[in-house]
């Protein structure tokens, strides 16, 4: 089995079961089964009659072999429940804020036409509405007419060309954000900045407006919500992905002064009168969950006992990473004056445990290589569990073929073995870096859709009217009933101690109680945006907007 292969029941049915394909006619009755409303009855009623057939026998193959790698405990308290929460966030929907939503779009359209009469005086000798979104037109105009310089990197159309290795052809030289930073760095014009906030501008529109084919206006339904379809099986760590449209993707914290937004997109999620946008929000889970597989597996309790003593994690790492500045100082005064070797410390904490690279620490560092590989050694150096736990990644994907987290959820990874025998090291270190991520993301994605699913089901809040509408990542974002102050904090606190509690209580595949002390954030307010409220990690009640 592997994960890497399409999900879809064609695909399943072929590899699992020895029942003939059946989707010939209906696909030539509906465009490749894009307008269904077009086929016959009766072409209808066999393809749905063959796909009721289908799931049984699917089943009756797949369920042995989920028992024989013992992945059952997964299926049933991550997999099956995980369906149901977005069952309910796709039928709940987003509730959006149609005037807000329209403000928006017409102030990106305005901004989008102030710019390219900006473009157009920028160079004026190429006249108006030129195609400064075709890449042939900006090679023309920026590497051959005025002779900015070229991007080193080209398309893939440049393999095999022997023009480029010349270094005389243009059409594959690259157009995007990256390469026209690159040719600003060397040949500064004005016309590079206005087409980078064209650019910008244009992908907002097109992506989360009313722009291109539509954005999230084509989205929004007759009950004034987006209605996201959620899907389980996309990646491999057993994350939510979601589509038509993304709602996992919406740009955090565009600041629109004119608009006074700080948070322009997310404040698109708008409560109805009555009630709030409610958001609860494990407190860096994923770290907590390394600290734990290094305690349970590994002996190291280093990064446990941090967290559990309640300090700043990357305070006290940024100390470890440079114990010859200001070692006197106390924690606080350390965390004000160094901000800046403790925003480091965070590419380490959150960085290393995925298989952080020396020269990708260089690059979000800033910094040589040098450098970057001596912090990373003083890093691994006081966390003695992580070179272990690389290590047993390793050595289990290279003997067993699988990788796994402490839930029983399995990865596999049969290709290893084969990088190993072919001697492509290089693949092979990429593989484990993988398998590395798998087992600490794929446990806090699994607690938190255990978690979510008792959240939807939990009568205190129904009563309350929370109801789920979105998920990302270590966060479920509600729509809640708000009459008053005191009744979200207690709505608040009640998805707090349900959280905290499941980590705690919950009940692992053979017996044991999964023990996990992590702390949770809820903040709420009239848009997912631009909370106004927070119970804290601590328990404390802030007001955000004082």
């Amino acid at each position: 089995v592997a994960e890497t292969l399409p999900h879809n029941l064609t695909t399943l049915l072929a590899l699992f079961t020895d029942m003939p394909y059946y989707e010939d006619a209906v696909r030539k009755a509906t465009l490749n089964k894009k307008a269904m409303a077009k086929a016959p009855n009766e072409v209808l009623w066999k393809y749905s009659a063959a796909d009721a057939d289908a799931l049984p026998r699917l089943e009756e193959a797949l369920l042995p072999i989920i028992e024989d790698e013992g992945t059952g405990w997964v299926l049933h308290n991550v997999t099956y429940p995980l369906l149901r929460v977005c069952r309910e966030m796709e039928e709940n929907g987003m509730p959006i804020d149609g005037v807000w939503f329209d403000t928006l779009c017409s102030w990106y359209r305005d901004r989008k036409a102030e710019k390219e009469e900006e473009l157009w005086a920028c160079v004026p000798q190429y006249g108006r509405l030129w195609k400064y979104n075709y890449p042939p037109t900006l090679q023309q105009i920026l590497f051959k007419d005025l002779k900015l310089a070229r991007p080193t990197k080209k398309t893939k159309g440049s393999r095999g060309c022997e023009a480029c290795e010349l270094g005389t052809c243009f059409k594959h030289d690259t157009t995007g954000e990256d390469a026209l930073r690159e040719s600003y760095e060397q040949t500064p014009h004005p016309i590079i900045p206005i087409l980078l906030e064209l650019k910008n501008l244009t992908k907002h529109l097109s992506t989360y407006l009313d722009g291109g084919k539509g954005g999230w206006r084509r989205y929004i339904r007759a009950d004034g919500r987006v209605h996201a379809s959620y899907k389980i099986s996309r990646v491999e760590t057993g994350r939510l992905a979601s589509e038509k449209p993304n709602a996992q993707n919406q740009p955090k914290g565009v600041a629109i002064p004119e608009l006074e937004t700080e948070n322009a997109f997310r404040d698109i999620i708008c409560a109805p009168e009555g009630q709030g946008i409610m958001s609860s929000d494990w407190n860096q889970l994923e770290v907590w969950g390394m600290a734990y597989r290094l305690a349970q597996d590994f002996g190291d309790t280093t990064l446990l006992d941090i967290l559990l003593s309640g300090r700043d994690i990357h305070c006290v790492v940024g100390r470890m990473l440079y114990p010859d500045i200001d070692p006197d100082l106390t924690e606080g005064a350390w965390r004000e004056i160094h901000k800046d070797l403790r925003d480091k410390a965070k590419v380490f904490v959150f960085g290393v445990d995925y298989g952080l690279t020396v020269p990708g620490a260089a690059q979000r560092l800033h910094s040589d290589e040098d450098t970057a590989a001596e912090l990373m050694t003083r890093y691994m150096r006081n966390i003695p569990g992580l070179p272990r736990y690389v290590r047993a990644v390793r050595r289990e994907l290279l003997e067993e073929g699988i990788g796994h987290n402490i839930f029983g959820r399995l990865r596999h990874g049969g290709a290893a073995r084969i990088l190993e025998a072919m001697r492509r090291h290089h693949d092979l270190d990429d593989l484990v870096r993988e398998f590395q991520n798998m087992g600490i993301q794929s446990v806090g994605s699994d607690l938190h859709s255990i978690v979510s699913d008792l959240t939807i089901r939990h009568e205190p809040l129904l009563k309350r009217g929370v109801r789920a509408i979105l998920s990302v990542h270590d966060s479920l974002t509600f729509t809640f009933d708000w009459p008053n102050h005191e009744y979200a904090v207690q709505s608040a606190w009640i998805i707090k101690n349900l959280w905290q509690e499941t980590a705690r209580n919950l009940i692992l595949a053979d017996g044991s109680r999964l023990g996990w002390e992590v702390p949770v954030e809820v903040e709420w307010g009239r848009t997912w945006g631009s909370p106004e409220f927070k119970l804290t990690a601590r328990g404390e009640v802030l007001s955000l907007k004082e």
